[in-house]
């Protein structure tokens, strides 16, 4: 079960706030999931992949520094 909030910050910008509960049902997954938090960290991981991917699309592609300036074209 979750709860998705669209809020506009400004023109272009929109905050997304999602909030996601659950329960698992498996006594043993459960077991588990309170011990090493599996579940929690799959789903943070999976969220910061979504974040990124939408950073690098806003992220103009005239922005990014070479990451070697050595193999740049020579210029004459």
């Amino acid at each position: 079960m979750g709860i998705v909030d669209f809020a506009q910050i400004r023109a272009n910008c929109t905050e997304v706030t999602l909030a996601v509960h659950y329960e698992i049902k498996n006594r043993l997954f459960a077991w588990l999931d309170r011990r090493l938090h599996f579940v929690d960290s799959f789903v943070t991981a999976e969220l910061r992949s979504i974040r990124a991917h939408f950073e690098g699309i806003a992220a103009s592609y005239l922005d990014h520094a070479r990451v070697m300036p050595v193999l740049q074209t020579a210029t004459a």
